[in-house]
């Protein structure tokens, strides 16, 4: 309910969601499963990035965000299923990451180019390895986080217009 608290406070305006993570990694697929359930409306926009959300930089900047919010597994040494709200100082500290562009850097990069407010929802995996489904424990936490940002986002903004995405999660 705390985190819920805060991203009301800071999801506010134009909100671009990403979704990070690669299916085929069993828990890195955590924030593709949580963007996935969230309704696109008018002031929402939600990108399913995979593991290169770099490549959404311009789509990202299309929307005019006042908030960017990056979901992906990350490992903050917590219980798997956890989630925490961070910033890019927060990420730096430790960041291991499986993407090309690593995320304190591409959150950099967003920063610079929307002038949003950018943060980093993160779910502790418990395990990415390759062929893996995702485990139960981050499956319940994707779908909570999911659904915390949709309750939140549908408090602001009334037009449903779809959910897009390019590659499935």
């Amino acid at each position: 309910m705390i985190a819920e608290l805060e991203l009301a406070s800071r999801l506010v305006g134009r909100v671009v969601l990403v979704g990070v993570g690669n299916s085929l990694r069993g828990d890195d697929a955590a924030g593709c499963l949580a963007a996935r359930r969230v309704t696109e409306r008018d002031c929402v926009r939600v990108l399913v990035a995979e593991e290169i959300p770099e490549a959404y930089l311009g789509a990202i900047a299309a929307a005019h965000p006042d908030a960017v919010v990056l979901i992906d597994a990350v490992d903050m040494g917590a219980e798997p299923g956890s989630f925490a709200i961070l910033g890019r100082d927060d990420v730096t500290a430790g960041y291991v990451g499986t993407h090309r562009l690593p995320l304190p850097v591409l959150m950099e990069l967003v920063e610079l180019e929307t002038g949003a407010d950018v943060m980093l929802l993160g779910i502790q995996p418990s395990q990415v390895g390759f062929g893996a489904p995702p485990s139960a424990e981050v499956t319940a936490a994707a779908e909570s986080v999911g659904d915390a940002l949709e309750r939140v986002l549908s408090a602001g903004c009334t037009a449903a217009v779809g959910v897009t995405g390019a590659l499935p999660c």
